[in-house]
């Protein structure tokens, strides 16, 4: 992707090959993701005189899971679980369509974290295992959180007249989220909660800065945050019913924009 795209489509002097593909979690994000790219065509073609890109963006970033809260269904709370940073991966294919600068991509990305810190248990009254006593408990918790997604993004990006320009992005899509059974340790004992494996709408906003380092090649630093909803596990073997898990990662990642 150039930086500046009506200058990128009047330098080009070959046809632009298209190239369409993502790893599929779920078929209705794809196709919903391959139809707003290929619906775009009729307002890129418009302009006789352009040529218009497809892009492809690998990126590696740094999630930072930084709220992973349970409840379950008798109102037992552990808010703001303890997780481990850690790496996460991905690659988006997309095109410039509708508007200058605006640009649109369906995205896969992989995140993992590892739940294993320190927390409470804000637990109300009359629950015979903790006493019946309204009670918040520390605890810890230890088990694994991952997330997969395909997600249909658009960006825009603030053409500067240079080769710096930041940019908005926001997205939305279907996200395959597994919670591992998250084993949780009190002065009244241990307790495992069943893990949990749902797929859902997920979505997520951030803003960027890209950098043009050649003439296809853009680097680009984007900070977002990604919201999974809510994911339901199995009852839990206490007898306390389910739990619910709402994930949400803050992300920092860098990527490279490769334009043909």
């Amino acid at each position: 992707m150039q930086l500046n795209p009506r200058s990128a489509r009047m330098n080009a002097d070959t046809p632009a090959k298209r190239s369409l593909t993502a790893g599929a979690i779920a078929h209705r994000p794809l196709a919903l993701g391959l139809a707003v790219l290929l619906l775009g065509s009729a307002a890129v073609e418009s302009h006789a005189d352009e040529e218009r890109r497809f892009h492809v963006r690998p990126f590696v970033g740094y999630a930072m899971p930084d709220k992973v809260t349970t409840e379950d269904e008798v109102g037992i709370v552990t808010a703001d679980i303890a997780t481990e940073d850690s790496a996460s991966f991905g690659i988006s294919i997309g095109t410039e369509m509708f508007l200058d600068d605006l640009l649109w991509e369906v995205e896969y990305a992989h995140r993992k974290a590892d739940v294993d810190g320190s927390s409470f248990l804000d637990v109300p009254a009359g629950i015979p295992l903790f006493g019946g006593d309204a009670l918040t408990l520390p605890t810890t918790v230890k088990g694994d959180v991952t997330a997969q997604s395909l997600m249909l993004n658009v960006a825009y990006f603030f053409n500067l007249g240079g080769k710096i320009s930041p940019f908005l992005q926001a997205g939305v899509g279907y996200a395959t989220v597994e919670v591992d059974s998250l084993a949780f340790s009190t002065d009244f004992g241990d307790a495992l909660v069943p893990g949990a494996d749902n797929d859902q709408v997920a979505y997520g906003y951030g803003v960027g800065v890209a950098v043009q380092v050649a003439p296809n090649i853009a680097l680009d630093l984007l900070y977002r945050r990604i919201d999974y909803g809510t994911v339901y596990s199995d009852p839990s073997p206490t007898g306390l019913g389910k739990d619910e898990f709402n994930v949400e990662v803050g992300e920092i990642s860098l990527g490279a924009r490769i334009s043909f």
